[in-house]
């Protein structure tokens, strides 16, 4: 029997739900191998010019699954679950009995009801859209960094490029910064921990919104504010340093958080990945 985990995004990769009583899946996945990028020119004496980009295409891997129901409207509501289970289209996929060693980054999905028989047994073809890399499963989980030291990570695979969450643990707000002392690069943050006031009515510190953590994407280049209420927002903090710069370069990385708000919960997953 061949099994999925799908864990939907934003939300922690050890939570995800069993898909097992929503339907079977009849076959092992198949899963491409991963392919670069690469560019041609046509030269003027008739050869060709190719350009590699370093840069892996994007790959279908499908699934073939089935479920059996006992009426049409029995029918439309898994169909829904299903839907439901994959809420987003985004998310980490993972086939732990064809490799539980690594998992998929999904961008999209797509599904596709191939035949009906019997009239309430259903085929169905999910096709996830995944990003070219696959990322090692041990490395998924965070790992906790302490500011003002430094950090040694080395990386054994290809060139990452982390997310890191700041948890607001200090009634300072201040700056953040993250240095790589090895490669002589920082990314440096300003204001992280500002609460967030509703303007409509000015003044009001009941509508004040209380940062809970913010969170650095350098793989997808963008900044994520959390607050304790569970609203977030993608935000556009003054900042200095590029996301490049915070990439994990392949060998030996030191690493060192500064800050002037304080000694604060610092957290990285390192996304560390292979072809």
């Amino acid at each position: 029997m061949y099994t999925l985990q799908f864990t939907p995004e934003n939300q922690p990769y050890t939570i995800y739900k069993n898909i097992s009583n929503l339907l079977k899946i009849t076959s092992a996945p198949i899963i491409p191998f991963s392919e670069e990028i690469v560019e041609t020119s046509e030269m003027g004496d008739g050869t060709t010019s190719y350009r590699h980009t370093g840069v892996l295409k994007d790959k279908t891997i499908e699934v073939s699954c089935n479920f059996v129901v006992q009426s049409k409207k029995e029918a439309n509501e898994r169909l829904y679950d299903i839907k439901k289970y994959f809420a987003g289209g985004k998310g980490l996929l993972k086939f732990p009995d064809e490799d539980s060693d690594h998992f998929w980054k999904v961008k999209n999905i797509e599904y596709n009801i191939s035949e009906r028989w019997h009239g309430f047994a259903f085929s169905l073809t999910i096709k996830f859209t995944v990003d070219g890399y696959r990322y090692i499963d041990k490395y998924a989980r965070p790992m906790q960094i302490s500011v003002f030291d430094i950090t040694s990570i080395v990386n054994l695979y290809e060139p990452s490029y982390p997310t890191y969450k700041f948890y607001n643990t200090s009634e300072k707000t201040g700056w953040i910064s993250i240095t790589s002392l090895t490669h002589n690069r920082s990314f440096k943050i300003y204001q992280p921990f500002a609460k967030k006031y509703n303007y409509y009515q000015p003044g009001s510190i009941d509508n004040a919104l209380a940062v809970k953590y913010i969170e650095i994407n350098s793989e997808n280049a963008y900044m994520k504010t959390v607050y304790e209420n569970g609203y977030f927002e993608y935000t556009t903090l003054k900042t200095e340093g590029s996301f490049e710069n915070l990439k994990i370069e392949y060998g030996s990385n030191d690493i060192v958080i500064n800050t002037e708000i304080g000694l604060i919960r610092t957290e990285i997953f390192r996304n560390f990945k292979e072809i």
